[in-house]
């Protein structure tokens, strides 16, 4: 009778392997970059944009940010693309179109923006919205002038 009863649970255990088989992948065995690039791949339209605490968003009417980019597991960090649109003024810390970037030392909390110098970004991310903090340091692009560009700018977007 032992034997039998042997028998039977390793034919349960069997089964529910086969039919585990089935079953959708289970997102906490994907990498953290994966999940957070499924977030964050979208096209973003700016709803509040701050530089030092004072208000921006009259400079960056219509202002998108598109992130974009394939997941792939032997670059799991990127780079991946993101592309800019919309007015914004000539002393702004954006490059003109768009670039590359990547995920940071935490990938569900920061990216890295591939400017020269690469540029720190901390987000939070959920289904509807998009913040970016980060603090900028430079000349900025075409057109910038350093007292109006550098500084602690939070940019914070929707779908």
């Amino acid at each position: 009778m032992k034997l039998h009863r042997e028998n039977l649970s390793l034919v349960i255990l069997i089964v529910l392997g086969v039919y585990c088989m089935g079953c959708e992948k289970n997102t906490a065995l994907e990498s953290v970059e994966k999940v957070q690039l499924a977030k964050l791949a979208n096209t973003w339209t700016v709803s509040s944009v701050t530089l030092d605490n004072a208000s921006k968003l009259a400079d960056f009417t219509d202002f998108k940010l598109t992130l974009a980019g394939t997941f792939n597991e032997s670059t799991p960090r990127g780079p991946y693309q993101y592309s800019v649109a919309g007015k914004r003024p000539s002393n702004n810390p954006w490059p003109p179109t768009g670039g590359t970037w990547s995920f940071g030392a935490t990938p569900s909390e920061d990216l890295v923006r591939h400017d020269n110098p690469d540029l720190a970004i901390d987000y939070t991310v959920s289904d509807t919205q998009l913040i970016l903090t980060f603090t900028y340091v430079g000349d900025g692009f075409t057109g910038s002038r350093i007292a109006q560009v550098s500084g602690n700018w939070v940019f914070t977007f929707t779908k």
